[in-house]
């Protein structure tokens, strides 16, 4: 008898927790770095040694990297007796088991299999999570009377937190649990105090804490946003900075005024060619004016700084439109402006945040423009500098003194 020394993962109290309340259905609300992979990886590797057929389903076939080099890692003492395909992401394993993973792009993925124990690793990134749950996951539990795992960091009160609820509730076969980062004992709280530190309080919540809320989502807070958002109409009073967003293809012009008070005087949406545009804007800018000098909108701000000294461009990068909407959303929460309703409340409604190893980008979802939310927290940026640059006298001398 062949005897192969496997070492599985080690878990830690918390994961140890988890499995031995599980019941059928359960669903892992955590914060990152709480071990949910390796908690996953150790639940298939058993039931597939256990001869069991299981499956790994992810939101992209990306996400799967990390698993399917984990688990070759975990089985490389005998991994020449097992059955390895690389184009499907399968391995059979000598006992009977196996173990294949799946992208959810497609929602019909692994359709007509049939598996004993399943995992859905980043839940709540799954479009439709539970239209794919009920549609297809859930049958390929059947003939076996399999059991599912749902594994998460939490975004808002989505599907993910939906199913969550049903283990909070104790519902037939479901069990839950939220796990936040600090219950892995291999993290130092010193990192962990450090993140608390640099991020947004919403982003901290969700991605340290596991913590949803209804708004989690939103950079901005819904909240804040519905708090700042009380005119029916800009002021038309004097403006104290603007912010100019230039069109894009097929977006809009949009230019917005501040006033001393964060109060909105002025906001003008359109479309037109460069020519109008420039016209309009000379018009417009007779204060200090921050403006979109990305790509094309170059020669737009040379030749309106031509005319008004106090118009500067602002490029955007990755780094510098983060760097703006955090600003943006710093304005929103405590409350230092004052804007209208309707298009702007429902752009800042819009706009949700993603977290990754380059950071939390705020952005708005595929389709939706977001040209006044830009040109918004330019006129913040511009204000907040306006308001910091320093007095400058001007002396004179006089012939006669």
């Amino acid at each position: 008898m062949t005897v192969i020394d496997l070492q599985l993962p080690v878990l830690h109290a918390g994961q140890k927790r988890v499995l031995a309340e599980a019941r059928r259905f359960n669903v892992l609300q955590c914060g990152r770095r709480w071990g949910k992979t390796t908690l996953g990886v150790d639940i298939l590797l058993n039931a597939a040694l256990d001869g069991q057929p299981t499956a790994w389903f992810a939101p992209t076939y990306r996400m799967q990297a990390e698993v399917w080099r984990a688990l070759r890692r975990t089985l490389g003492p005998m991994l020449d007796l097992c059955d390895v395909s690389i184009a499907e992401r399968r391995i059979g394993l000598p006992t009977g088991g196996t173990i294949e993973l799946w992208s959810l792009d497609n929602p019909d993925s692994g359709r007509g299999r049939a598996y004993g124990t399943m995992v859905i690793d980043e839940a709540a990134y799954v479009r439709e999570l539970l239209e794919t749950w009920q549609a297809s996951l859930r049958p390929m539990l059947t003939d076996l009377e399999g059991t599912a795992w749902f594994t998460s960091t939490p975004r808002g009160a989505d599907d993910f937190h939906q199913l969550y609820l049903r283990g909070q509730q104790e519902r037939d076969g479901w069990a839950s649990w939220r796990m936040p980062t600090s219950s892995n004992p291999h993290i130092p709280p010193a990192e962990i105090d450090a993140a608390r530190e640099e991020l947004p309080d919403l982003v901290f919540r969700q991605e340290y804490l596991g913590e949803p809320a209804d708004d989690i989502a939103n950079p901005f807070g819904a909240d804040a946003i519905r708090a700042v958002c009380t005119l029916d109409e800009p002021t038309n009073g004097q403006p104290a900075a603007w912010g100019v967003d230039l069109a894009k293809s097929h977006d809009w012009t949009v230019a917005i005024a501040l006033d001393a008070d964060g109060v909105c005087t002025h906001m003008h949406r359109w479309r037109s060619d460069w020519r109008n545009t420039t016209r309009r804007l000379q018009v417009m800018l007779q204060v200090p004016a921050l403006v979109d000098s990305t790509g094309v909108g170059d020669p737009i701000v040379e030749e309106l700084a031509r005319q008004a000294p106090y118009v500067e461009g602002f490029k955007f990068t990755a780094t510098s439109r983060q760097s703006l909407l955090e600003g943006l959303a710093m304005a929103i929460q405590t409350r230092a402006i004052r804007i209208p309703r309707d298009l702007l409340q429902d752009e800042l409604m819009a706009f949700r945040f993603d977290y990754s190893r380059g950071g939390v980008r705020y952005a708005a979802p595929p389709g939706v423009h977001d040209d006044a939310v830009m040109a918004l927290a330019l006129a913040v940026r511009c204000r907040s500098e306006a308001s910091a640059a320093p007095l400058v006298l001007d002396v004179g001398h006089d012939d006669d003194w």
